[in-house]
C-alpha cells in the first residue's frame, strides 16, 4: 500500500536502509525499487525516483510494478510518449495492480487528445475495479469528446447524482444540455441549474463556466441576464 508523505519515520528508515543495502550489494532490484518509491512519495524527486526505477528495470526488465512507477515519473517529468510506452509494457496479466496501469495510460492518452485509444483502457479499469470514480469521470469526458453523446450523458448524469459538486462534470453536462445540436439532448432549465452551481463554486471567474452559463440562459430565452 502507498505510504503517506507525512510518514516521515517510515521514509527516513527506508532511505537509510536501502541506501546502505546498495552500498554492500550489487544488482539489488528490491533496494532500487524501494528507493524509487522513497523518491516518489517520501522525499519527492521525479528525477531521482526515475533513476532508481530504471536501475530496477535494468535488473528485472519485465517488472510490471517498476514499469508502472517509471511511467508515473515520466508523466511528472512531462514526457507523455515515454510514459505511454512504460504503461503499455506494464499491462501484464499477473500484475496485481494492472488496473492502475490501464487508468494511468487512459489519462495520458486523454491529455494527448487520443480519446479513442483511452476509452478501452477506462473500460478495462472499470472491469477490474467496478465503480472507480476517476475512471467513470474520465470515460464520460472522453466519450463526450468523441461525440458519443447518449452514453456520455447517461454516465455524466449518474456522476452528478453521486458527486453534485464535481465542477468539470457538471459543466460538461450543462454544456451539452445548453448547446447540443440535437434537441433531444437539450435541457435548458437543467443547464442553468448546473452551470449556476458551478459558477457559484468557482466565484464567477472561470471563463468556460461563464460561457456555459450564458449559453444555458440563452437556451431558456433569458438573453438579458
Amino acid at each position: 500500500p502507498t505510504r503517506r508523505s507525512s510518514d516521515l519515520g517510515y521514509w527516513k528508515n527506508t532511505k537509510t536502509l536501502f541506501t546502505h543495502t546498495l552500498e554492500v550489494t550489487e544488482n539489488n532490484y528490491v533496494a532500487h525499487f524501494a528507493l524509487g518509491t522513497y523518491y516518489q512519495y517520501g522525499e519527492p524527486s521525479a528525477t531521482q525516483a526515475l533513476a532508481h526505477f530504471d536501475a530496477a528495470l535494468a535488473i528485472k526488465p519485465e517488472s510490471a510494478a517498476a514499469l508502472y512507477h517509471r511511467g508515473a515519473m515520466l508523466v511528472k517529468l512531462k514526457r507523455p510518449y515515454a510514459a505511454i510506452a512504460a504503461f503499455r509494457k506494464s499491462i501484464q496479466d499477473d500484475y496485481r495492480d494492472v488496473w492502475m496501469s490501464h487508468s494511468a495510460l487512459a489519462r495520458v492518452l486523454c491529455q494527448l487528445k487520443r480519446y479513442d485509444e483511452a476509452e478501452p483502457h477506462f473500460q478495462k479499469t472499470l472491469a477490474l475495479r467496478p465503480g472507480d470514480f476517476d475512471a467513470r469521470v474520465g470515460l464520460a469526458l472522453a466519450m463526450t469528446k468523441m461525440g458519443k453523446t447518449a452514453p456520455a450523458v447517461k454516465m455524466l448524469q449518474q456522476i452528478v447524482g453521486d458527486a453534485p459538486n464535481h465542477i468539470a462534470v457538471a459543466t460538461t453536462l450543462a454544456r451539452i444540455y445548453a448547446t447540443h445540436p440535437k434537441s433531444a439532448f437539450r435541457n435548458g432549465p437543467e443547464a442553468v441549474r448546473l452551470a449556476s452551481a458551478a459558477n457559484r463554486a468557482t466565484r464567477s471567474v472561470h471563463p468556460k463556466i461563464l460561457d456555459t452559463l450564458a449559453a444555458a440562459y440563452a437556451e431558456t430565452g433569458q438573453f438579458d441576464l
